[in-house]
């Protein structure tokens, strides 16, 4: 998305109240944190939603596929933090820090990184193209030339005559 319309989409919201048509991602993630924040509890250190975010998010019509883009984006976002991880029986503890905004959903799409696996293949390539340039280097004249000259220099015989006009 270009910044003009990043801007203009948001300018429009702000300015008018309207409300472009929003990605059903990011309805997802609003409906998933209003979901934990209405389970949630106050504790010291913030709101405490305990429980089965799977089922919370199941409860909520999305299907399992859906739980990690969600969780994944909720917290990308700065929405919400993984306090205790839970498993079988034991509920998974997450603090609720922020409700989501489009801004900020946005903005973590638009400085969304590249995959692992697309980075290693870019990297690969790299690193293919410098070989190459390297071996094309080796088989050069001017590499070559420069080589025999820097192991010959011990050698007066191999130093090129010079023409003097003494």
């Amino acid at each position: 998305m270009a910044d003009d319309e990043f801007a203009s989409e948001l300018e429009l919201e702000r300015d008018f109240g309207l409300i472009a048509q929003r990605p059903k991602l990011y309805g997802q993630c609003k409906d998933t944190y209003e979901g934990m924040e209405k389970a949630s509890r106050p504790s010291e250190h913030g709101r405490i939603y305990m429980g089965a975010l799977t089922g919370l998010i199941g409860d909520l019509g999305y299907n399992s596929g859906d739980y990690s883009r969600i969780t994944k984006r909720l917290v990308q976002m700065g929405c919400i933090t993984q306090l205790k991880r839970g498993a079988g029986g034991t509920p998974s503890v997450w603090k609720l820090n922020t409700e989501p905004s489009y801004e900020a959903y946005l903005m973590e799409k638009r400085a969304k990184p590249k995959r692992p696996a697309n980075q290693l293949y870019e990297l690969s390539s790299r690193i293919t193209a410098l070989e190459l340039a390297v071996r094309r280097l080796q088989g050069s004249t001017i590499f070559g030339n420069e080589r025999a000259t820097v192991a010959d220099d011990d050698n007066e015989d191999s130093k090129p005559n010079r023409d003097i006009d003494e």
